[in-house]
């Protein structure tokens, strides 16, 4: 499963449609349990990397990111 990561960025939707062309095994949330359990995991955004870091550890999802092992696409 993929789970793309749900920090408030206003493409999320985009991103979500497009991963929906392709397959119908994905998520949008900010769930740890579901970032955990995904295969990968997309960062979908647009914008400055500095704020987008600032929601993530708002959410308290940084350190999870940091010591799981999936891969990461990140699209901006």
């Amino acid at each position: 499963m993929v789970t793309i990561v749900d920090y408030g960025d206003v493409c999320i939707n985009e991103v979500a449609a497009s991963i929906s062309k392709v397959t119908n095994d994905y998520k949008v949330s900010r769930n740890e349990l579901d970032i955990c359990g995904a295969d990968k995991i997309i960062f979908a955004g647009c914008g400055n990397a500095p704020a987008v870091m600032r929601k993530i550890q708002m959410l308290n999802l940084y350190s999870l990111l940091r010591v799981i092992k999936k891969q990461f696409l990140e699209s901006d």
